[in-house]
């Protein structure tokens, strides 16, 4: 199964990102970049990027576990990333490890990433069989240049896995 792993990104004084005026995602002294590596080998990562995350408080009827939020496609990261944890070089800030684990894809279109993660490793978050993660995009931002960090939504919920279904909504 492919891997993924998420990131806390302490910025430092050289951190840059290229954004435009209404963009105010991930743009604090710390971030997270949630990591995947594509199904078939590859160099890159998959990468979005997402202010820091508060755990679901369970006062939504219905969904308890879920948890949605604003998040930045990135250009791809480089593999090493994958298993990295330290100072980035450049004064571009440091990172460490969050959680780390396995996916199966469910889709992969241009405007939507969907997998069921199993966290393996974690420094905060309760390991358990499946995590529902959905990175879905407006049509009006898929039209943007690959260099420029789109807007898209996260969406996440945790133990809703139930014979091969998400819960009573596949779309969240």
């Amino acid at each position: 199964m492919p891997r993924f792993t998420l990131l806390q990104h302490n910025v430092g004084p050289h951190f840059q990102r290229p954004r435009d005026a209404s963009q105010s995602i991930a743009v604090g002294p710390v971030h997270w970049d949630w990591l995947f590596d594509p199904p078939m080998p590859a160099s890159r990562l998959w990468t979005w990027a997402t202010d820091p995350l508060q755990p679901p408080d369970g006062t939504r009827p219905g969904k308890p576990n879920l948890l949605i939020a604003p998040a930045l496609r990135l250009e791809d990261h480089r593999s090493v990333y994958l298993e990295f944890e330290g100072e980035i070089g450049g004064q571009r800030g440091s990172v460490r490890q969050l959680a780390t684990g396995e996916y199966e894809l469910l889709e992969n279109a241009p405007e939507c990433f969907c997998i069921r993660a199993t966290i393996l490793n974690s420094r905060f978050i309760a390991r358990t069989s499946s995590v529902y993660v959905q990175f879905s995009q407006s049509r009006n931002e898929s039209n943007r240049s690959p260099s420029t960090p789109s807007t898209w939504t996260l969406r996440t919920e945790s133990g809703v896995w139930d014979s091969g279904r998400w819960s009573n909504d596949a779309t969240l």
